[in-house]
């Protein structure tokens, strides 16, 4: 992984093997952002998706590995959680076959390049339960 500042606003290139969460978040400590918005796209050797049950209170997953996949998207944001910084991040990709999958990034590897672009906020936003649902809100 490397990457650079410019006017605020933070380029970041992961090459293969890097772990997507894990970067984010070690460029995010380096640099003190405590919220913001993060875009890419690039090639993934391994996703993990999922979509959120409410039946199961659990997400339903889907993992892609040992492939070349084109991360067409990735979005999301960066807030603080338990008093670290959190990447809530959202994925749509492309396998071999053409076939489209995504939903919320659980899990990702970078394939030969990854990139991203940070967007940081003015000041700190804080993730925490909503109501009786597993879930993390803004506050």
């Amino acid at each position: 992984m490397k990457y650079r500042v410019f006017d605020g606003q933070i380029v970041a290139m992961l090459t293969e093997g890097d772990d997507i969460h894990g970067c984010i978040g070690e460029i995010c400590r380096r640099e003190n952002v405590r919220m913001g918005a993060v875009l890419g796209i690039g090639a993934a050797s391994r996703l993990k998706v999922g979509v959120w049950n409410f039946a199961k209170d659990a997400y339903d997953t889907l993992e892609k590995s040992g492939e070349s996949m084109e991360l067409t998207s990735l979005t999301g944001n960066i807030c603080m959680s338990d008093g670290e910084v959190s990447a809530h991040l959202h994925a749509t990709a492309v396998d071999a076959s053409f076939t489209a999958f995504g939903g919320h990034l659980i899990e990702g590897t970078a394939g030969i390049v990854v990139e991203l672009y940070i967007y940081p906020g003015q000041g700190e936003i804080n993730r925490v339960p909503y109501r009786s649902w597993r879930f993390m809100e803004l506050e």
